[in-house]
């Protein structure tokens, strides 16, 4: 029988699990085993899991049928198969320091605390961070388990994660608890249990490895981190069944979940929440709301919160949003008397600018809503170079509104190609919610319809179609705006305009809904999809990606933004690159390929044969708007192809040193394409 029973639940963990595990085999203790559960991922988690067990005879490998949703199954599966007395849980995407075992399992019988706990260390790309005071008057002191639970109440004052712990406490936490759990957070409640249920415990300052992936549930804006009123629901029982309602603990658990109600409202009122969900938020709030203990609060928390948290939850709603925004402005004074003097200067001018952008959007909503094209705006400036005057006697219906048309005609500066997909995009939405004919005449620097053709319905448009006449169309040029503007100026221009609406726009404000709306308009054409099948028959089934904006630093790239790096200083920044390309890489499976998409051709041409794995399409480069000489048809045949093949990727990287530009190109490809999406910045 092993000493010690190491459980790693495991989802689409590929990217680390190498570590997780080789951290284990690491250990100065050798008396164990590893049981990995694959939770039916769709990645190479389980083929990763296989191989290591087929070489370690101590490594076993459950591999579940079904995704549960959460680690709390599998992690239950794992224990339950153990062999061993004691239970060593791990994440697949944390690691081990290599006498980990050895200090815990001593501590435990030094101190004779039947659950012994590690103290988490962040990792970082350039050290590990101790997430509390390795010092701290908590650590290293046995206590009585159900005294611990305290520390785990509105804030958690102590780390749980790993640990060594007895595997009859986990059964009998899985009895009284339960075991049919997929909520993201149902680790956290069951913590508790194992905290109430242990006789003593001891917090140490043994260093456990955590790896904060910010592709988690826990981060990501979405319905599922609701889950989290589930769970303190699931401690407020634990807490009502087994102290009195005069305890510290009884207190704290309610508080705990008023704070987490808000938390969620304010999480439901970001503009990246998807609105669908709406109604399925606000059934989990008002449920959270009604385990609450108002009396127990009652005088101990702001009485203006107090009463806020009994109003309707669509007022409280707004209410929170508002109030979000006002503690964001009262930051953003305090950092700027913290400055010194010029940067708090220049801050304060570029606050009056801010302000009074504002100030013109507000007059511009009203202006549209009223039929009037605003002064000193683009769209007066478009309207009156390029609209012939208004005829006699109307040749359309203006009374309403008979067409949206998104234009791309060189009359004004459309942006990149994503900028101008965004725009689309985002106008499509609101033309679709009205119902309301949607276009696209997208003739510059090519046609559009070469690339990519119309799915659910035809947007195409002809030149005849197209109307430039005063008082019969309109322009609406919705550039480099915020993406509330955006909408607020859309918005106000369909309710007061009329005739045929001109959207130039590179709007995001669809972002989290681009997926949808993508597909229900383009679709690849076929000479698109051939060269795009071409090259994923190279890349074969599971490839991963990796996007670089350089802009004008190597000077082979024609920008508008950005500085030029002297040629003394390029190869050291390429190689700077490269290195942490490399860093990055080095997880990805030796049998995969890596697509690499640059603005730059001299550093695709530098990285080609760094790594064997690495996958580059050939062709020309160059800005869509500002192409100049090398604006050809190879180049933009190579920019769709990137494009798609970033969409069909298994995860993307979007690596951005100082001085490059953080393009949006990967991070929409990838929504569109359901990849998951990495912002690395270093």
């Amino acid at each position: 029988m092993p000493e010690v029973s190491i459980i790693i639940p495991a989802y689409n963990a590929s990217l680390y699990l190498s570590q997780a595990i080789e951290s284990v085999r690491r250990q100065s203790v050798t008396d164990w085993e590893m049981i990995i559960i694959d939770d039916k991922s769709s990645d190479n988690t389980l083929a990763i899991a296989t191989n290591y067990a087929a070489t370690d005879s101590r490594i076993r490998v459950i591999s579940r049928s079904v995704a549960s949703g959460s680690a709390f199954i599998p992690r239950m599966e794992g224990i339950k198969a153990a062999s061993s007395p004691l239970i060593a849980p791990l994440d697949a995407d944390d690691a081990l320091p290599d006498n980990y075992l050895e200090e815990l399992l001593r501590i435990r019988r030094e101190s004779g605390a039947r659950i012994v706990y590690p103290l988490i260390h962040f990792l970082t790309p350039s050290a590990n961070v101790p997430s509390r005071d390795p010092n701290g008057p908590l650590l290293g002191k046995v206590m009585r388990g159900r005294d611990s639970v305290v520390l785990t109440l509105d804030v958690w004052r102590v780390t749980c994660n790993g640990g060594i712990i007895p595997r009859d406490l986990y059964l009998e936490a899985f009895r009284r608890f339960g075991e049919n759990h997929n909520d993201v957070n149902s680790d956290e409640s069951l913590t508790r249990w194992l905290l109430f249920l242990a006789d003593s415990v001891i917090f140490t300052s043994v260093a456990y490895l955590y790896r904060e992936n910010p592709d988690s549930l826990t981060h990501t804006i979405s319905i599922r981190r609701l889950d989290i009123l589930k769970s303190c629901a699931e401690v407020i029982d634990l807490v009502a069944e087994n102290y009195t309602q005069d305890s510290e603990e009884y207190f704290l658990v309610h508080r705990q979940m008023y704070q987490q109600m808000f938390d969620c409202l304010r999480l439901v009122s970001d503009r990246r929440f998807d609105k669908k969900y709406l109604a399925e938020a606000f059934d989990r709030i008002e449920i959270a709301r009604g385990r609450l203990d108002f009396n127990v609060l009652k005088g101990r928390i702001s009485r203006h919160l107090w009463e806020a948290a009994q109003w309707p939850l669509p007022r409280l709603l707004k209410f929170v949003a508002l109030r979000h925004n006002i503690k964001s402005a009262g930051r953003k004074a305090k950092s700027l008397m913290a400055r010194p003097v010029k940067f708090a200067l220049n801050r304060c001018r570029a606050l009056l600018l801010e302000r009074e952008s504002e100030k013109k959007i507000v007059r511009a909503v009203a202006d549209l809503k009223a039929g009037v094209l605003p002064a000193d705006s683009e769209s007066l400036e478009l309207y009156t170079k390029y609209y012939a005057p208004a005829p006699d006697h109307p040749l359309v219906d203006t009374r309403q509104i008979s067409m949206i048309i998104c234009p791309f005609d060189g009359r004004i500066i459309h942006g990149g190609t994503t900028d101008r997909l965004r725009g689309v995009l985002s106008t499509y939405a609101e033309a679709r919610r009205r119902g309301i004919p949607f276009r696209i005449s997208w003739v510059s620097p090519f046609r559009l319809e070469d690339y990519l053709e119309p799915a659910t319905f035809d947007w195409r448009i002809s030149p005849e179609e197209m109307i430039f006449r005063k008082e019969e169309s309109y322009p609406v040029v919705i550039q480099d705006l915020g993406n509330n503007e955006s909408e607020a100026i859309l918005k106000a221009a369909l309710d007061g305009l009329h005739g045929q609406i001109h959207v130039y726009s590179n709007s995001d404000s669809q972002i989290g809904h681009y997926r949808e709306l993508y597909h229900e308009l383009f679709r690849p054409t076929d000479r698109l999809r051939k060269a795009v099948d071409l090259h994923r028959r190279r890349l074969g089934e599971e490839y991963y990606a990796f996007s670089f904006r350089f802009a004008k630093l190597l000077g082979d790239f024609f920008d508008v933004a950005g500085e030029v790096l002297p040629e003394h200083k390029r190869q050291s920044f390429m190689d700077r690159v490269a290195a942490e390309f490399r860093r990055l890489s080095a997880e990805i499976p030796a049998d995969s390929k890596i697509l690499l998409a640059s603005d730059s051709s001299t550093f695709l041409e530098y990285m080609k044969d760094k790594d064997p794995r690495i996958y580059i399409v050939e062709g020309a480069v160059c800005h869509v708007e500002l192409g100049g000489e090398q604006s050809r048809e190879d180049a933009w045949l190579k920019m769709f192809v990137d494009q798609q093949l970033i969409m069909e990727a298994e995860k993307v990287w979007r690596l951005t040193a100082k001085g490059m530009y953080p393009s949006g190109f990967p991070r929409f490809a990838a929504e569109v394409g359901g990849a998951v999406f990495i912002d690395h910045r270093f």
